[in-house]
């Protein structure tokens, strides 16, 4: 870009978070334009279940639609989840996730296993935390072995509580011919 002097002025590159909020999704919009811009749809002759969804980040989307156009627009809006719940929540990533995923265990997201890792797709902080957290105060061994002998114990006691229930149910009647 130049400006009125003819130098060129440098274009400040958008932070993370800015990048992952696109503009539509601020609240100065109404519904109805939000609405029509995450649904899209394709012409019929190319099937009803195609839609274009503007953003990868449209769960935020769906949260905001107004429940008069998903009376509506029933069939869209679940085939809208349905293609979100399927695809990597990385941004600009479009990899199918419906057969083989990585859930991350930090932001609670559904990756590609190319994004997978959590310092690929942003919770390397958090990890980091977690890790030095779990080093400076490891759970002593101690602890370790009763949880198990307790989940061990646990786990007997509803056998047993299985195993009394069915001795308490009554046996079908036999018929037996003499």
């Amino acid at each position: 870009m130049s400006n009125s002097s003819g130098t060129k002025k440098k274009v400040r590159p958008k932070s993370k978070h800015e990048s992952l909020r696109p503009e539509h999704l601020s609240s100065k919009h109404d519904h109805r334009s939000m609405s029509n811009q995450l649904f899209e749809s394709i012409p019929k002759e190319h099937g009803p279940d195609k839609l274009i969804l503007n953003t990868n980040h449209s769960l935020e989307m769906l949260e905001q639609i107004p429940t008069e156009v998903v009376q509506e627009k029933l069939d869209d809006v679940l085939a809208a989840v349905k293609q979100l719940d399927s695809t990597c929540d990385y941004a600009r990533c479009k990899t199918k996730t419906a057969l083989m995923f990585q859930n991350c265990t930090l932001c609670k997201q559904r990756f590609c296993f190319k994004h997978g890792l959590p310092e690929v797709h942003g919770c390397g902080d958090a990890v980091r935390r977690q890790e030095r957290e779990e080093f400076l105060h490891p759970t002593p061994l101690k602890t370790l072995r009763h949880e198990a002998e307790l989940k061990k114990a646990r786990e007997r006691m509803e056998q047993k509580l299985k195993d009394m229930n069915l001795a308490r149910k009554p046996n079908p009647p036999s018929t037996k011919k003499k």
